[in-house]
């Protein structure tokens, strides 16, 4: 799957340079959740990376969550 690595080399990329950072992460974070969920189910040994690339994932979420209070909100 080399489009999945190149894809976490431009996340990181956009991560390093602060960039772009809220649309990387909406958009890697399903990535994210099938790493964690592949290796949950079918290879428990590997799951300490994908682990820590989850929480990562959802820590950088919560801190960027003012970006995402537009898409969330209500339009009532």
């Amino acid at each position: 799957m080399p489009q999945i690595a190149l894809f976490k080399i431009f996340v990181g990329l956009s991560l390093l340079s602060n960039r772009f950072v809220p649309l990387f992460l909406v958009i890697f974070f399903p990535i994210s959740i099938n790493m964690l969920l592949f290796h949950l189910f079918l290879d428990i040994k590997g799951i300490a990376g994908s682990l820590i690339i989850f929480l990562l994932n959802v820590i950088l979420l919560f801190m960027h969550l003012n970006s995402y209070k537009l898409l969330l909100k209500s339009k009532t």
